[in-house]
């Protein structure tokens, strides 16, 4: 009974962990294509309201960024411990 408990709380686990991993792929790629999009722009700024734009843009961009990593490794780490579980559970004796 507990080992099938164990079972299926690293598979919970796991899915937990593909589902941050998914969901910090899924902000990089939204942002890259921002920044893409941001560094295509032709011509140089020259007003201080654009130039704040532009900042404040790539900021936000960074911050994203940052939230994405955050998601990424926290979901590296829950898959990881999730199939220690599951192992751990597969070979009681250990």
């Amino acid at each position: 009974m507990v080992v099938t408990l164990v079972f299926n709380a690293g598979f919970t686990i796991v899915v937990v962990g593909a589902l941050l991993s998914f969901v910090g792929i899924v902000i990089v790629e939204s942002q890259t294509a921002k920044l893409k999009k941001f560094a295509g722009r032709e011509g140089i700024l020259t007003n201080a309201a654009g130039l704040d734009g532009s900042r404040k843009s790539v900021e936000e961009v960074v911050r994203l960024n940052g939230y994405a990593l955050i998601c990424l490794f926290l979901g590296l780490l829950s898959i990881i411990g999730g199939l220690l579980l599951i192992v751990r559970s597969t070979w009681p004796t250990l």
